[in-house]
């Protein structure tokens, strides 16, 4: 978003300050490269468009007021994501007495347009896209928080399985079930020929070890070439529906923040954060 209005930098005014500018400069740095990320992330976690914003702006104004605590132990980018993660437990507190929308969560404006099959001229490959994203999106919001933070840390937030461990102070292989589990979930809400494992179907063990490893490869961000033996029809499906659920998440990721959005987080950065 680098014709955002904040991606230029807010000025900082003398006398204003009560954070050391070096502070302002990295906190800014931090939301030019990731604002639009941690927004994504929160159309996947809270329950509308403006909460995903509050999320947006409490996240970096708690960035900015903690960093001069911060002390490089780790990347700075996922301390920002633990900042994010710690804010959207906060803020779903805060809901906890409210009645659930209808639906389980909207997009907004600009992700509706996107998703939205367009005109009569929009290709068909483009709008199965933007009906598998749509899909994808409906069933990451309602996967059991344990699943969906996980997922949502790897898919849009590009983090490792180490660094969402330490987020969420879990096990590695903890963090690994779960994502696996949550990717099998939403795949399968693309394609009723996806196992649903929590229904109590069960395919091979010489099939589970093809997506497992398909798996692991996408945990790692790796290729994974299909094994040279004939494979059958549900690992290639499942394989398949799982390189279409990243995709997808990688276009859901690819959202952005409306200027006015932007520009009302950089002017909270601007000013007094205690």
């Amino acid at each position: 978003w680098g014709h955002h209005p904040a991606a230029r930098g807010s000025p900082v005014r003398p006398g204003m300050a009560t954070v050391d500018d070096r502070a302002r400069m990295a906190v800014a740095a931090l939301f030019r490269e990731h604002g639009d990320r941690v927004y994504a992330l929160g159309l996947q976690v809270c329950r509308n468009p403006e909460d995903a914003q509050d999320l947006v702006q409490e996240t970096f104004l708690r960035a900015l007021k903690g960093w001069p605590a911060f002390q490089g132990r780790s990347k700075a980018s996922t301390w920002l994501y633990t900042i994010a993660h710690r804010a959207c437990i906060r803020l779903q507190r805060r809901r906890s007495g409210e009645p659930m929308p209808s639906q389980l969560v909207e997009l907004g404006t600009q992700a509706g347009e996107w998703l939205a099959t367009g005109g009569e001229h929009t290709s068909l490959d483009e709008v199965l896209k933007r009906e598998a994203a749509a899909t994808v999106h409906r069933a990451i919001a309602g996967l059991p928080e344990a699943f969906r933070f996980p997922l949502v840390l790897k898919e849009f937030a590009d983090l490792s399985v180490d660094e969402i461990a330490g987020i969420l102070k879990l096990k590695r292989a903890t963090v690994k079930t779960r994502l696996h589990r949550g990717r099998l979930r939403v795949a399968h809400a693309l394609s009723d020929s996806v196992p649903n494992l929590d229904g109590g179907t069960r395919p091979g063990q010489a099939c589970l070890d093809i997506i497992e490893a398909k798996q692991r490869a996408l945990d790692e961000g790796h290729p994974f070439p299909m094994p040279d033996a004939e494979v059958c029809a549900l690992c290639h499906d499942v394989c398949q529906t799982l390189e279409v659920v990243q995709r997808a998440c990688q276009d859901l990721a690819s959202l952005e923040l409306s200027e006015p959005d932007a520009q009302r987080v950089s002017t909270a950065l601007d000013g007094d954060p205690q």
